[in-house]
């Protein structure tokens, strides 16, 4: 009994072609990993309340950017950081320089610091210190509330006679220190994208 194997085509190209459409799959599979991660971290970020700016601060690169590798990489980062590793860490933020962090009330709206507050145009804020020195308010005297339902601080019409509404309400909280509370878990979205890697190579295949 004889057995007779002969390759059809040329072997050197059959194996140079197996090796190209590897390392296309290495590449796509990597890419479709870090992109899992990228878009499991801004789901995180927009569910814990951190906002859309936030969110699309998580970025990816891929290595290389074209083409395909046998060793390809991936990497994915956030511009902000020190925002995220405070609530994955649970971190405890201390004020600088003695000032104050302000924490913003539900009055504030949209506003997350005095600044953007102030940039609104609608008001000018007052300080008021408490005495243990420990925490302050920030606080909006004379307010109502415009068409759009936010806090504004009352302007009268001319010949309008209806003197100011006697309405103070706080807008932000000043503390020294503050433990931003965990609402994230990156490690875990990481590693369950990390998990679907070799899936995600395979099913990268193409023949």
């Amino acid at each position: 009994m004889k057995l007779k194997v002969e390759i059809d085509g040329d072997l050197s190209e059959i194996m140079n072609d197996h090796r190209r459409k590897m390392g296309l799959a290495a590449t796509l599979g990597t890419r479709f990993a870090a992109e899992d991660v990228k878009l499991a971290w801004r789901d995180q970020i927009i569910s814990a309340g951190l906002g859309h700016g936030v969110a699309n601060a998580v970025r990816s690169e891929h290595y290389p950017d074209k083409g395909f590798s046998y060793s390809p990489a991936s990497k994915v980062y956030s511009k902000t950081p020190k925002i995220l590793r405070g609530f994955d860490e649970g971190t405890l933020v201390m004020a600088a320089n003695g000032l104050w962090l302000a924490i913003p009330t539900e009055a504030a709206g949209r506003a997350r610091t005095p600044e953007m507050w102030q940039r609104s145009r609608r008001g000018k804020l007052r300080f008021v210190p408490a005495q243990n020195g420990l925490h302050a308010l920030l606080v909006l005297d004379n307010a109502t509330k415009d068409r759009k339902g936010r806090f504004v601080k009352y302007r009268a019409r001319k010949k309008d006679t209806t003197p100011p509404p006697e309405n103070t309400v706080v807008i932000f909280t000043l503390v020294r220190q503050a433990k931003l509370p965990k609402r994230l878990s990156l490690d875990e979205a990481t590693r369950q994208a990390a998990s679907r890697w070799p899936v995600n190579i395979v099913n990268s295949w193409r023949d």
